[in-house]
């Protein structure tokens, strides 16, 4: 109790909003812990994250319950007036427990009200999503061939003839597809790997490109070549098209997690998503994307409005001017070479100069690149196999959290152990 009053009195203490990353980690089919962390930027400018909750729920419980839990967590924290984001691990099928969170908060509570309150999703739920149209596709296809079985059964060898089989066209389109899913699958692996926002955002942008056929290779075939091509892919169409629409859709709940601390980065600021996203648009054989406007403009819109919302905050009144500070001053500042600071010294160094945006890339920054439970769970693990009580799961993996230094749990974990 000593050690969550003193993290409480920390965090309502911080002049800065938090970050909430809700993953449900599976002990087993019939039991599930809900892991509720807080992420935030310390006055030091140094990420740091603590785990506020780790209960237990069951599996099949409802969106809705997840999201009283969250929220029952959110208001014993005091934290209501400070959540900035709530992201959620792939394992959730949708954003309606975020959503619910976010609905509740800003009725709850006048601050939250009057304040931008994020729905965020990995980049790799992104590709999950996308890459699950393609697997409804194959899904399809063997429905399909299993259907034509049944209709035509094989009583004995004399009617062998009657049965069907796949077509060689159902087999050359399913090929088709799985070579679109597994270059999929390696970006998405790309991503586990390297969750760097500049790196994640290119490999997410590949996907794009490869939808919409519209690669570097692609934009400069010639009319005949691509005629060709379409006729070729003529039968996986319609699941590129679905593709297209799946990758918009999630793209306005992704494009936070990875495009927006990349803006904040004085490496790249929006340049690095515009040049690569106008490359995209250059005019060749092949059709352009006629909505990739919208993709930069979500970009830009978010961050326009949430420095009208922070300038306001801070009452300044020479910061009224968005084409005067952002795009002015801090986009046309001269970049930082790569390798020579890190974005969070960057800002350390820079964050009375621009006193809004600072506000703004602090809370921004505050994102986690993915989730990462393995100490949580491995302590959570322990405890479940050697006694099965449940109810001491919860304070044994949040005092490992607490008494870790930032970044190391190996210690508290070997001693919980012991």
């Amino acid at each position: 109790d000593q050690e969550k009053a003193k993290l409480r009195e920390k965090l309502t203490a911080l002049p800065c909003r938090v970050c909430l990353s809700a993953y449900v980690w599976h002990y087993s089919p019939l039991q599930a812990f809900l892991c509720l962390t807080v992420h935030y930027i310390d006055d030091e400018w140094e990420k740091q994250k603590k785990i506020i909750k780790f209960s237990p729920v069951d599996p099949s419980c409802s969106q809705e319950e997840l999201s009283h839990i969250i929220l029952r967590a959110i208001g014993e924290w005091g934290l209501d007036d400070k959540v900035f984001s709530t992201i959620l691990d792939d394992a959730f099928i949708d954003d309606s427990v975020a959503s619910n969170v976010k609905t509740s908060l800003q009725k709850r509570n006048k601050v939250a009200a009057n304040r931008s309150l994020f729905v965020a999703r990995y980049a790799t739920h992104l590709l999950d999503e996308v890459i699950q149209v393609g697997l409804d596709e194959l899904d399809t296809i063997i429905e399909n061939t299993s259907k034509c079985s049944k209709m035509h059964p094989t009583p004995s060898l004399a009617h062998y003839h009657k049965r069907r089989y796949a077509s060689a066209d159902d087999w050359k389109k399913a090929q088709k597809i799985c070579k679109y899913l597994q270059d999929f699958n390696r970006y998405k692996d790309s991503v586990h790997k390297s969750p760097i926002p500049d790196k994640v955002f290119d490999k997410v942008w590949n996907v794009k490109e490869k939808v919409l056929r519209n690669t570097g290779i692609d934009r400069f075939k010639t009319l005949a070549e691509v005629f060709l091509r379409d006729k070729e892919e003529e039968g996986i169409s319609v699941m590129r098209r679905n593709m297209e629409k799946k990758f918009k859709k999630r793209w306005k709940v992704c494009f936070l997690q990875f495009c927006m601390p990349m803006v904040m980065d004085p490496k790249y600021h929006l340049e690095h998503i515009k040049s690569r996203i106008q490359a995209f648009t250059v005019q060749s054989a092949y059709t352009v994307d006629g909505d990739i406007d919208d993709f930069i403009c979500e970009v830009h819109d978010t961050l326009l409005n949430l420095y009208g919302e922070y300038s306001d905050q801070a009452q300044e009144p020479d910061c009224t001017s968005w084409s005067k500070i952002w795009m002015g001053e801090f986009i046309e500042a001269q970049l930082l070479p790569a390798g020579e600071s890190s974005v969070l010294q960057w800002w350390k160094e820079h964050s009375l100069t621009y006193p809004s945006i600072g506000r703004m890339a602090r809370d921004i920054l505050a994102l986690p690149c993915r989730t990462d439970c393995k100490a949580a769970t491995r302590t959570a693990k322990l405890v479940m196999s050697e006694s099965g009580n449940k109810n001491r799961v919860e304070s044994l993996v949040c005092i490992q959290d607490w008494l870790a230094p930032a970044g190391n749990t190996t210690s508290v974990e070997s001693n919980l152990q012991n």
